[in-house]
């Protein structure tokens, strides 16, 4: 079991060419699975980097999922990734849990100040995920974080949306004594409960929600047991 920087870096080593990398034994295209995020999946099958997972409906970890699970949300796709209730199953999730925002409870005691606060600039850190602080932007715009034509749903369309990216950016590299950070509820959760003085809380406007799935590779890079995770 090797574990590796981050999710991200899985799937782009799974896309280095085929004639262009020898598959070893301790390398990512041997690997019996690999783990991908969920924004990865629709990527990953266009690609033809993972293949579908045969039998999956009779196995009892598919059976015990929820409906939403097995042919809404993510595991059911059509061979150009998308979602297909009436495609294969490609991925089978082990980890999931939605973002959520941390903070300093005497910091907003003591500046009278909403756990979601607006106005936090150079006192709040971002996960590093662009798809998070651009979800995030959307929203702050009064667009849908799930917008997939910027132009056409998003007041001002890409020329606004890089202007507040902007903004951020500045308020991200001006940080100075950090009173709230946003991150997943898997990393979050189990840190703070060795912490008196930090609470969780997720917007009334909802959060985001994600997913780890275990795949497999496509069969040229098939060879002996080997798994890879990510580190968190």
């Amino acid at each position: 079991m090797n574990l590796c920087a981050s999710i991200d870096g899985i799937v782009n080593n799974l896309s280095v060419p085929f004639n262009k990398v020898k598959a070893k034994s301790a390398s990512y295209m041997a690997a019996d699975l690999v783990s991908v995020g969920d924004s990865w999946l629709s990527f990953a099958i266009k690609k033809r980097l993972i293949e579908p997972i045969a039998g999956a409906e009779d196995l009892d970890w598919f059976k015990c999922l929820s409906h939403k699970w097995k042919s809404q949300v993510y595991l059911r796709r059509n061979d150009a990734g998308e979602i297909d209730p009436r495609g294969e199953i490609w991925a089978a999730p082990y980890r999931w849990g939605t973002m959520v925002r941390a903070y300093k409870k005497s910091k907003f005691r003591k500046h009278n100040l909403a756990p979601i606060e607006p106005e936090l600039t150079g006192r709040i850190s971002m996960v590093n995920s662009p798809r998070e602080i651009i979800g995030s932007v959307l929203k702050y715009m009064g667009a849908s974080y799930n917008s997939n034509n910027i132009d056409s749903q998003v007041a001002g369309g890409k020329i606004a949306v890089q202007q507040i990216l902007a903004l951020l950016a500045n308020q991200a590299f001006g940080i100075r004594d950090v009173w709230a950070a946003v991150g997943g509820s898997s990393d979050v959760l189990p840190a703070v409960k060795y912490m008196s003085n930090v609470a969780v809380v997720v917007p009334k406007s909802g959060a985001s929600l994600w997913a780890d799935l275990w795949v497999y590779p496509c069969p040229p890079f098939y060879f002996d047991i080997h798994f890879v995770i990510p580190f968190i």
